[in-house]
């Protein structure tokens, strides 16, 4: 139980990690085009359907921490009490919860002295307005010991809600010992620019922002900050604050200010030396994403980042934390995602069948398994007979349904040209009987990294189908369609110019694929942006 726990969900020793990793789904879907208010009309069941997402859950649950850390855990808690008593077996509104908070506050705070405390503009600026804010710290660590001050820069994320806002939080500070030194109570002004006077000490090499994960904000670190953790990162001792740093950096390479091979080598500096396993899966999530969307084939081949990972995830399993049978499980997923080489691939083949002495007692899981045999499928000097025999030893041990889910997978990932013609039919065929689960399976085999250059002619079915199946089949369907059949070739502008010729020709009927399309827009652009920025940083190094 307890090991099935911390699979899925890391360290339960600290839930406010957990909450942290959960958060940054609503920081991500909060900076997508398709942005949305938390509080708001819902005009129809496909509107109803497309804001239950990131900000309706998780930047939901910041807004309430936030709203605790304004008005005090105590006053917080006496109103909850009064809304929970007066609504018990009733329905209640976001008024009513407000009102509720308003009978505590307006007894002992003056909002005219504390315009923060407001909760009619709270509501307006946090529940009513899309979008959030973005923070950055303007000091000067030279001079801190005689002029501790330093000014909080808010800015927009989205110049469509320029918005600013009241946030509480805690700036912490850092010497170059990676102790914390001095924590600061603050409140950020509904304004660009907020100073804030610290006492004065030398040696300060960091400014934590949002110390202990009280804002909704998007951290940007400031260029001393950046340059201190590069190698220190591992060594803050405050887990939640290492989080919420890698969390900072990881949105810098997102919005093209950070180079995508920069954070694979603060990734490669600081993964071995972090303790907490929580973090150690967030960060390598982030450098499967990094890999996967952000660097260039041609940089991935010259450099064999692939291989250095793969190197690097079997290190960490065979170290002595490798035998912690939860520390297994995160770095198992890794170690067979990142076998890209042939090489590689023969390793996995040999781990399967028990036959790496310094693996003997680190075993992958049946899902493990099954993506080891998808793996080995993928590859082009182990034949089809020889693949068929992993599958077959591999369903033997697991005669659950995953046998036909990687059945779908591995056929696809293998067709040939007039197979795939077959399979592209069967995607659309609307009395097919198999479950838009299994199917999916297909569409992830049939659209592999291996299989660009087969489907090249797909591309352009891909978009003149998309209308029809979102219009004829279920949505669970149709969204399955649109994310595992998506062109995976490096044209980003040719991909980008197709989605938005489509995008013009539908009706507002199909609002769950314009915003579909609008999203996956965002995520190329994003994508090529960094892929500019990765260049031009392997030039200069």
């Amino acid at each position: 139980g307890d090991v099935y726990k911390r699979q899925v969900h890391g360290d339960v020793s600290n839930i406010w990690l957990l909450y942290n990793t959960r958060k940054g789904w609503g920081y991500t879907t909060d900076q997508l085009p398709t942005t949305h208010s938390i509080a708001g009309d819902v005009k129809h069941t496909d509107a109803a359907e497309n804001i239950f997402d990131g900000i309706t859950y998780a930047k939901g649950a910041a807004t309430l921490k936030q709203l605790l850390s304004l008005i005090g855990e105590e006053r917080f808690s006496q109103a909850m009490k009064i809304y929970f008593k007066r609504f018990a077996w009733d329905n209640a509104t976001l008024d009513d919860l407000l009102q509720c908070m308003r009978e505590v506050c307006e007894t002992s705070i003056d909002i005219s002295v504390n315009p923060h405390l407001d909760l009619s503009l709270w509501k307006q600026d946090w529940l009513c307005t899309p979008s959030l804010n973005q923070l950055l710290i303007d000091w000067n660590p030279q001079t801190f010991a005689v002029n501790p001050v330093v000014t909080a820069k808010q800015t927009p994320v989205n110049g469509k809600f320029p918005v600013l806002r009241y946030h509480k939080m805690k700036l912490a500070l850092v010497n170059s010992k990676c102790e914390i030194t001095q924590v600061k109570d603050v409140i950020i002004q509904k304004e660009q620019n907020t100073t804030i006077t610290f006492e004065g000490q030398a040696d300060i090499q960091a400014i934590l922002v949002n110390y202990q994960d009280e804002a909704y904000i998007k951290v940007l670190p400031d260029q001393h900050t950046l340059k201190f953790i590069r190698q220190n990162l591992s060594s803050i001792p405050d887990p939640l604050s290492r989080m919420m740093l890698w969390r900072s950096i990881w949105e810098m390479v997102r919005d093209a200010n950070l180079s995508s091979l920069e954070f694979f080598e603060i990734f490669r500096n600081n993964v071995e030396t972090e303790q907490n396993e929580t973090i150690i899966k967030d960060i390598w999530d982030y450098m499967q994403v990094n890999y996967a969307s952000y660097i260039p084939k041609e940089i991935d081949e010259k450099h064999k980042i692939s291989s250095s990972l793969f190197t690097l995830a079997l290190k960490m399993l065979q170290s002595e934390r490798g035998q912690d049978e939860s520390f297994q499980i995160i770095l198992r997923k890794f170690l067979i995602g990142f076998a890209r080489t042939e090489e590689n691939i023969a390793f996995l083949s040999q781990w399967f069948n028990n036959e790496v002495e310094d693996l003997q007692n680190i075993r992958p899981g049946i899902e493990d398994s099954w993506e080891i045999v998808a793996t080995i499928f993928r590859s082009q000097q182990i034949s089809r007979d020889q693949k068929e025999t992993f599958f077959r030893k591999q369903s033997e041990k697991d005669s659950s349904e995953k046998t036909t889910y990687y059945r779908k997978q591995c056929d696809g990932i293998v067709a040939n040209e007039t197979e795939r013609d077959t399979l592209w039919n069967y995607y659309l065929d609307k009395n097919a009987k198999d479950s838009a689960t299994v199917i999916g399976y297909s569409m992830r085999g049939f659209n592999d990294r291996t299989a660009i250059v087969l489907n090249k002619k797909f591309n352009l079915r891909y978009f003149n189908d998309l209308e029809s199946v979102f219009k004829d089949r279920p949505s669970d369907y149709a969204k399955k369609f649109f994310h595992y059949l998506v062109p995976q070739h490096d044209d980003l502008e040719d991909i980008i110019k197709s989605f938005r010729q489509l995008r013009t020709k539908l009706p507002e009927s199909q609002s769950t694929l314009i915003k579909l399309i609008d999203e996956q827009i965002d995520r190329i652009e994003r994508k090529s942006k960094v892929y500019v920025l990765a260049r031009e940083y392997d030039r200069q190094h």
